[in-house]
């Protein structure tokens, strides 16, 4: 098998709207609204410019997306791993792929019942800093 992450391309609208309304993502997603096309796709063309917004692919099939936002010099990760591909640890294999090379303060924001979640990002070596409402942060520091 063959892992990559690519950037993303306003291509990839229609797969990333698709699993950007599964219902599980969404449960997990601090936004849970299902979001329609025209504002998804005004969305993807917004994001092309961004350097830090990847699709992982096995061979040529995505499987899921990593993005971080950069503020004062910190980054801030999202990402979602397609319902079809969930249960595989692929998110795991995602996020040391996106984290390969780079250096500075990664932040991951996790719901408290997106155990999956927790247990990728603490296998990966953040640590958790602090616990807000129903909201873990996770940091780790390259």
């Amino acid at each position: 098998m063959n892992f990559s992450l690519k950037q993303i391309q306003f291509s990839d609208w229609k797969i990333l709207l698709e699993w950007r309304n599964d219902d599980n993502t969404r449960y997990q997603f601090f936004d849970s609204s299902v979001i329609d096309e025209t504002t998804h796709k005004e969305y993807i063309k917004n994001i092309c410019n961004n350097k830090n917004q990847y699709i992982l692919y096995i061979n040529d099939t995505p499987v899921g997306t990593i993005k971080s936002n950069i503020k004062n010099n910190i980054h801030y990760l999202g990402y979602s791993i397609s319902n079809k591909f969930r249960g595989k640890n692929l998110s795991i294999i995602m996020m040391q792929l996106f984290l390969y090379n780079k250096s500075g303060i990664f932040i991951c924001e996790i719901k408290d019942t997106n155990i999956a979640s927790i247990k990728m990002v603490e296998r990966i070596g953040y640590k958790l800093q602090k616990t807000k409402s129903n909201v873990l942060t996770y940091k780790l520091i390259k």
